[in-house]
């Protein structure tokens, strides 16, 4: 039998297998083992992560990554350890006493930004398929050799319960009952959960991922389900908040609840406080596809607003009701370090890569995108700054650029708003024009009031409280930057993949091609990068920078 982690370290150095337990992640079992070895040292985040890939190798993978999913997605999954006696550990040291690590420079192939490989990309081009249930799919599909099992996708939208195998086969659909409340969250919307009746608790059918798990023997399972009842552990389970099942229709309500099935009228199956409702001979069938094993069933949002988002939690990945499921960004942010001792790089540039390195963090959980996709999206937006107004250096009728937009003295600001009437009232009467905002503003010349995505809006206004006045700012400036690129790269990057691929750009020239408002260009076919300088000059600005992670 295997023994326990804590047993294979300190009773039995010849016995290296440990099973994998629940919340178990590379970087604890790393860190467990430094500190049984190295009990009176302090350690540090590089030796953890030189453990961690040692781990990686002895169970024949090629890197942390790699170690994840294979051995992290499913309990039960059995790693060697290896012994202190055959493999020397990555030495614990304190800080200082540490040389500072060399800022490695960033690679490039065809000007594909990469950065350090600390992360999967693998995130990013799940969350960019277009809908929730490709996401799920394609998840599972890769990672069909350690989610063992066949999992349930529940469609609110078409009251639905569909069986998948590992590899995606549909395997049954069975009609549901949901909630009679529409809604993706949990609780009840502006009522404190601890103090609602019982039969209110599970007042909506909250989307997320769950765990199906076996409620165990009770009287109520067995006289008002037939024992045909499955908890379901996710979002708000453990703090005891929301208890959410899918069972068949109790049975004092089957006659009532039964009529509301196959009448092809979706409005009868709301009806439940919460939990999704089978029907007792559907619910039988459903236990011969699935069982209380910790199989997956996920729940698709039915707010137009939310998402079904995969997330690195840090201790794996999980698929979050976006709208309303925070992930703490504390082991998911990897500090990042952009560096250079180029001349053509000013005061306010380095002021602009300070922000983005200060924020990364907290825009990073606001932006929910990667480590990777955050790292590549910050070079970017250093490429965008020097096109679009060299950082304040630029020229302008003689003035500096980003002076004579920008000033307030000897009434520029006045003629600048005389020439954006002006310009409006051509576009509108001479060529036909609707009027757009004009006002360009800041480092990298944003045009605030076009963004009207609401998400992108509510960072912009609510969240970080940004203003056009505020673009005069480094800080604020490549804030706002970040905001807009990680929309564009989310919201309008997806649908272009097609062309992209047929005409070999990459998303970082897409990227700029979409702040140009050339999208037509990238659908049309007729996109050039290596032609147009707007890009050719943002990809030699960018070779001034060095990036790594601390």
């Amino acid at each position: 039998m295997t023994k326990s982690f804590t047993q294979n370290v300190t009773e039995n150095a010849a016995d290296n297998v440990y099973t994998i337990q629940k919340n178990d992640c590379p970087w604890k079992i790393a860190e467990k083992l430094l500190k049984k070895e190295n009990s009176t040292k302090r350690l540090t985040t590089k030796a953890i992560i030189d453990e961690m890939n040692r781990l990686a190798q002895a169970n024949g993978c090629t890197d942390t990554t790699d170690f994840q999913k294979r051995f992290f997605l499913a309990v039960g999954s059995e790693i060697q350890l290896d012994t202190p006696d055959n493999i020397t550990h990555a030495e614990s040291v304190n800080p200082a006493e540490t040389p500072e690590t060399p800022k490695a420079a960033v690679e490039r192939t065809a000007w594909r930004i990469q950065v350090p490989p600390q992360d999967s990309k693998e995130l990013d081009e799940i969350n960019n398929l277009p809908t929730d249930k490709e996401r799920v799919i394609e998840w599972h599909k890769r990672n069909s050799n350690t989610i063992k099992g066949n999992y349930v996708i529940v469609d609110k939208k078409a009251c639905s319960a569909t069986v998948y195998s590992a590899d995606g086969t549909e395997l049954a659909v069975f009609e549901t009952g949901l909630a009679a409340r529409k809604g993706d969250q949990k609780g009840q919307k502006g009522g404190d959960i601890h103090t609602l009746p019982a039969n209110q608790m599970d007042s909506f059918t909250t989307a997320g991922e769950y765990t199906i798990s076996d409620p165990g023997n009770s009287e109520d399972v067995h006289n008002k389900f037939n024992d045909n009842v499955f908890d379901l552990k996710g979002f708000g389970y453990e703090q005891g908040n929301v208890r959410l099942a899918i069972h068949q229709i109790p049975t004092h309500l089957e006659n009532t609840r039964g009529r509301k099935f196959n009448n092809n009228n979706l409005a009868d199956n709301r009806m439940s406080y919460g939990c999704v409702n089978l029907l007792r001979e559907d619910f039988e069938r459903l236990k011969t596809l699935v069982g209380a094993d910790d199989s997956k069933l996920y729940i698709l949002p039915e707010e137009e607003d939310n998402k079904l988002m995969l997330a690195d939690t840090g201790e794996g990945y999980k698929f979050i009701n976006s709208k309303y499921e925070k992930y703490t960004p504390n082991s998911k942010a990897k500090p990042l370090v952009i560096s250079s001792n180029s001349k053509n790089v000013n005061k306010k540039a380095k002021n602009f890569a300070s922000g983005l390195m200060k924020n990364k963090e907290k825009l990073m959980t606001d932006l929910r995108i990667s480590n990777e996709t955050y790292d590549k999206l910050a070079l970017l937006a250093l490429g965008i700054g020097y096109n679009e107004s060299k950082f304040g250096d630029g020229k302008y009728w003689g003035w500096g650029e980003y002076d004579a937009k920008e000033a307030h003295i000897f009434g520029l600001e006045f003629g600048q708003k005389l020439f954006v009437r002006g310009k409006k009232w051509w576009n509108r009467t001479v060529n036909n024009e609707k009027t757009s905002p004009i006002n360009s503003r800041g480092l990298t010349q944003m045009k605030l009031e076009s963004y009207t995505d609401k998400e992108t809006r509510r960072l912009l206004d609510e969240e970080w409280k940004i203003t056009g006045n505020d673009l005069r700012n480094p800080e604020k400036s490549a804030t706002a930057t970040m905001i807009v690129l990680a929309a564009m790269y989310k919201n309008e990057l997806p649908a272009l993949k097609e062309q992209m691929t047929a005409q070999n750009i990459s998303e970082e020239e897409a990227l700029l091609y979409l702040w140009l408002g050339k999208r037509t260009e990238l659908n049309k076919g007729i996109a050039a990068p290596d032609k147009k300088p707007y890009v050719q000059n943002a990809k030699t600005y960018i070779n001034n920078f060095n990036i790594s992670r601390a």
